[in-house]
């Protein structure tokens, strides 16, 4: 077996900013509370890098980059907790954000066997 870092082509989405909507209401602290039992879900004074991982992290999302330049913190409220992407897709289009399909060029872990076949074929 061998392994490697390589570019990859994958499909994905960019997070941009649509310039509405989103914002930070200075007298709201800096917290995440989302809770499939509760009916209060949100994200209070994050940043992108915080929302990223967020979204990153969250089974069946495929990668997503930042295309937003924001160097702020905004606030995000959903109605209920994402349970899909379309829930997502909802939650942040309503806070100014669209999740943009693309074919993103990413560094990723690449695992050969003996005869250098990628694992994954």
């Amino acid at each position: 077996w061998k392994s490697f870092i390589q570019e990859r082509e994958v499909p994905g989405f960019i997070l941009v900013y649509t310039g509405t909507g989103a914002h930070h209401d200075p007298l709201k602290k800096a917290e995440a509370y989302i809770d499939p039992e509760k009916k209060i879900h949100y994200l209070h004074g994050t940043g992108t890098e915080a929302l990223l991982r967020l979204l990153n992290q969250f089974d069946g999302m495929p990668p997503v980059v930042d295309g937003t330049q924001l160097k702020t913190t905004f606030d995000i409220d959903f109605s209920k907790p994402p349970a899909t992407i379309k829930d997502w897709q909802q939650a942040l289009k309503a806070s100014g954000f669209l999740l943009k399909p693309a074919i993103l060029r990413l560094p990723m872990f690449v695992l050969t066997d003996s005869n250098d076949k990628i694992s994954s074929q």
